[in-house]
């Protein structure tokens, strides 16, 4: 798991220009919503938008930190190929938030366990053009090797966030409004690019055993 975060941090210090021109872009993404959301009847709008175009982002924004990750050459834009599989990756999306919340309202463990065996399916439906339920049995499939390293990850994500936020909460005007954009800043990119590391090192692993009882 020290080589996903590891392999996250020297990706960030390495590709630092192509990971920041993406979150530029959605930095104007989210002014966008900001304007939006003055308008009359915006807040109405600008939920709706987050609910449909923005959680098919969030996949695409992965998607292009797995390709960071990979080493591949990147463009900002390429985030927005996520739309491309929008009926797909918005359906993925939207099952998992749901399994996950619903998993957390009653307790953590829930919502953990469902979230590693279910995550990287926001990667596989983009990386491998899978359908819906393709994405779910194929994550399923390949973290059954690394479920506590997984969770254990989870857990440290989850709680850099709440942290945050309760830093967030704790510090009112201009310092806790620092706090939160130095997260989204330093901490989501870094998590994001460690995240796309696990579901790359473990896609690597499965296809080696795979090879070699295919062997």
């Amino acid at each position: 798991m020290d080589g996903w975060f590891s392999c996250g941090w020297n990706t960030l210090r390495e590709r630092a220009g192509d990971l920041y021109r993406g979150v530029a872009l959605l930095a104007v993404y989210q002014g966008v919503l900001f304007l939006i959301n003055l308008l009359p009847g915006g807040v109405f709008i600008t939920l709706i938008i987050q609910l449909t175009a923005g959680l098919v982002i969030s996949v695409g924004w992965l998607n292009y930190c797995l390709r960071i990750v990979r080493s591949e050459r990147v463009e900002p834009a390429s985030i927005l190929n996520s739309l491309n599989r929008f009926r797909d990756a918005w359906a993925v999306s939207v099952l998992l938030s749901l399994m996950v919340s619903v998993g957390l309202v009653f307790l953590v463990i829930p919502g953990i366990y469902l979230m590693v065996r279910f995550g990287f399916s926001m990667f596989a439906v983009i990386d491998r053009d899978l359908s819906v339920s393709e994405s779910f049995r194929f994550s399923d499939i390949i973290i059954k090797n690394n479920f506590i390293q997984l969770a254990i990850f989870y857990l440290i994500a989850m709680g850099s966030f709440y942290i945050t936020a309760l830093l967030f909460l704790s510090f009112s005007g201009s310092t806790g409004l620092i706090i939160m954009i130095l997260y989204h800043l330093a901490v989501t990119p870094f998590i994001s690019l460690a995240f796309a590391s696990a579901y790359d090192s473990v896609v690597c692993y499965y296809e080696y055993i795979k090879e070699q009882t295919a062997g």
